[in-house]
């Protein structure tokens, strides 16, 4: 019997991917026979991502019409423009069609935040485990004094909202074991060194080192013994002789073809 374990990148990918990917999620799913599961640590970076992107469209669709904020709503470090795009497109998706105004969109965007977020995080799954009791996982998104959609997604190591530094513990050896092939592994040595710093000394276990730099070890330690962990992210491969659990890696959504410049 299977159960697959679903990491954050598998279900970015099954809700925001491309058509093809998003099926070929659906049919491996399908066909596992037994129940599916992820993580609060999962839950944590979907949030990051998800919830996140939403309060961004709300803070930047302010003009009468969206493509004038379009431009605004893409800027960002990293992939974060990237992510807001995804998530609108989603947005348009499912409603109405057609010529969208900015109230329609924002309209979309706060049930993206009230129901749509839980919704699409939870389907088809049965178990969310929670080892670290995180905190972070809690917040919602709301207005601050300014009248911005903000969310906390981040923690001190002094603030006491997790179990983190003991869930660890529980599971040092596994924890030490997969830092290890990360920190043998070129692309995953940062994340190696980090997870082995945290094995050692127990204040380094929570804050910028959990919920930003393991956030991958955390998501693979807390696999259950019976499931295989399904995602696209090649450090899950890197770490599955450490973490004793089995993995099936699958191909993100392609990058667009790139052309020569003449």
């Amino acid at each position: 019997m299977t159960s697959y374990y679903l990491d954050t990148s598998v279900q970015i990918e099954r809700w925001f991917g491309a058509a093809s990917s998003q099926a070929r999620i659906a049919e491996i799913l399908n066909q596992g026979e037994g129940p599916q599961s992820t993580s609060t640590h999962v839950r944590r970076e979907w949030k990051r991502i998800v919830d996140q992107s939403a309060a961004d469209i709300l803070n930047t669709l302010v003009s009468a019409d969206p493509a004038d904020d379009l431009p605004r709503l893409i800027q960002g470090h990293g992939r974060e423009g990237n992510r807001r795009i995804l998530v609108l497109f989603s947005l348009m998706k499912e409603g109405k069609g057609g010529d969208w105004t900015t109230d329609e969109l924002r309209l979309r965007a706060h049930h993206m935040l009230r129901f749509r977020s839980e919704e699409m995080f939870r389907g088809g799954i049965a178990a969310v485990h929670d080892s670290s009791e995180c905190g972070l996982v809690n917040n919602k998104v709301a207005p601050d004094q300014a009248g911005l959609y903000t969310l906390k997604t981040t923690c001190k190591k002094s603030e006491q909202i997790c179990r983190q530094p003991d869930a660890i513990e529980e599971e040092l050896a596994r924890w030490t074991a997969a830092a290890k092939k990360l920190q043998e592994s070129p692309a995953h040595e940062s994340m190696g060194k980090t997870g082995l710093k945290m094995a050692s000394t127990r204040t380094e276990r929570k804050g910028r080192n959990c919920y930003e730099k393991t956030g991958d070890l955390s998501i693979a330690v807390d696999c259950p013994p019976d499931a295989t962990v399904l995602t696209t992210d090649k450090s899950f491969e890197v770490m599955r002789p450490g973490v004793d659990r089995n993995v099936l890696k699958l191909p993100p959504t392609e990058p667009p073809p790139k052309g020569k410049s003449t």
